[in-house]
């Protein structure tokens, strides 16, 4: 009996035992004891440069190389947020850089409306715009016409700059090309064939001293 009672106790102990075992599986005890390193957090939708606005790297590029040279510039330094590509729309390069970074003191201005050939002026019809200008701080005006039929048009931006330098900065940034080139004294910057239509970038200096840039781009 004595020995009857020893035999099923120690098969009692066993049997507990290898369930106790059991129930601690040992890829359980690794993985709880390894850390899960952190997963990246999903990229937002809004993060994601749009193909539409990308940075244009090239004027991006000459406009680091201008960086050091601002310090006694006359206007502020183009901030890169402004050199995008639009492929949908084209934007005035100078004149969304003087909404960027000048403050504006009048609206656009209408200058100039489209002459109504051959046909009698109807009242209700609004003349359309062809030209008009718009006056930014530091006195800058800046001017633009399209009313030639050939589609031709110039802008000027008149400023009060007394150096010619900052201005030759800022064509070469917002309007970098590698098939345009300066003639001798970087007054003139147009295509390097003078054949290929295009635009032409002009700085002048007025009766007061002021420098001023002129833009023509010819038409069909």
């Amino acid at each position: 009996m004595y020995k009857y009672l020893l035999f099923s106790l120690s098969a009692l102990f066993v049997f507990c035992t290898s369930d106790h075992t059991a129930d601690q599986n040992p890829k359980d005890s690794v993985a709880a004891a390894v850390a899960v390193p952190p997963q990246p957090a999903p990229q937002k939708k809004d993060s994601i440069i749009s193909v539409e606005t990308a940075p244009d790297t090239s004027r991006i590029a000459v406009l680091k190389l201008y960086q050091s040279k601002w310090a006694d510039a006359c206007l502020p330094i183009p901030q890169e947020s402004i050199l995008l590509i639009h492929q949908d729309s084209y934007e005035e390069p100078f004149y969304t850089y003087l909404v960027s970074e000048c403050a504006a003191i009048t609206e656009k201005t209408t200058t100039q409306y489209y002459e109504q050939r051959g046909a009698e002026p109807d009242e209700e019809e609004k003349p359309e715009s062809c030209a008009w200008e718009q006056q930014f701080s530091n006195g800058i005006i800046y001017s633009s016409s399209y009313c030639n039929e050939n589609g031709s048009g110039a802008i000027s931006i008149h400023t009060r700059c007394r150096d010619k330098k900052t201005l030759v900065y800022l064509i070469d940034i917002l309007y970098h090309d590698p098939e345009y080139v300066w003639n001798e004294d970087s007054t003139v910057y147009s295509n390097i064939d003078d054949k290929i239509p295009g635009c032409t970038y002009q700085i002048d200096k007025d009766e007061k001293g002021y420098y001023y840039v002129a833009i023509y781009c010819g038409g069909c």
